[in-house]
């Protein structure tokens, strides 16, 4: 059985030297890559509105710049090869399940291209998304045209030899149902 570690919790995205080192030597030859260590839920939850207190210049809030996401995350991907530790499987950033948050739809369809760009530049092979806004909508709406998914995130998927796995589907008539194009 191969098992994938996640590194969150245990490796500093700034300084990712030990977290990665640890993460080798407890035996773990696979990580996930998980996006969400650098563009978290609470920061997305944050975007647009007005901070409390003023941040340092040089904090880079990937929500802000989605296309700085490679440079946020680059200290730990060459870590990990440094190190040996393969990137086969990532999950793109996701907002709490429970938000109300409508207007990132923009925000989160272009994270998750840039998750799909930096999959297919390290090679990583599959990218965990979860639906846009699974807790917005009622049950009965949940998955018909559901937004985002097909045109925000499989498309662009589409052009890398990756596979785009998207959490929480319904069963499998369903999801053909509702996604003849990806099934």
């Amino acid at each position: 059985m191969d098992m994938i570690v996640s590194p969150r919790g245990i490796v500093d995205i700034e300084r990712p030297g030990q977290g990665v080192l640890d993460l080798s030597q407890a035996g773990f030859g696979q990580a996930l890559l998980d996006f969400a260590m650098f563009c978290s839920d609470y920061e997305l939850e944050c975007v647009g509105k007005r901070k409390k207190k003023e941040t340092s210049p040089k904090r880079l809030w990937v929500s802000e710049h989605p296309e700085n996401l490679y440079d946020k995350a680059r200290p730990v991907l060459d870590r990990c090869v440094r190190e040996g530790l393969s990137l086969p499987a990532a999950r793109a950033p996701y907002l709490c399940r429970n938000t109300k948050r409508e207007d990132l739809r923009e925000l989160m369809a272009g994270l998750s291209e840039e998750c799909i760009r930096i999959c297919g530049r390290i090679g990583c092979t599959a990218l965990i998304v979860r639906p846009l806004f699974s807790g917005v909508f009622t049950e009965r709406k949940r998955w018909r045209g559901h937004p985002g998914l097909e045109s925000g995130c499989i498309l662009p998927a589409k052009s890398f030899p990756s596979r785009a796995v998207i959490s929480g589907l319904p069963p499998p008539k369903e999801k053909a149902r509702y996604f003849p194009s990806i099934y």
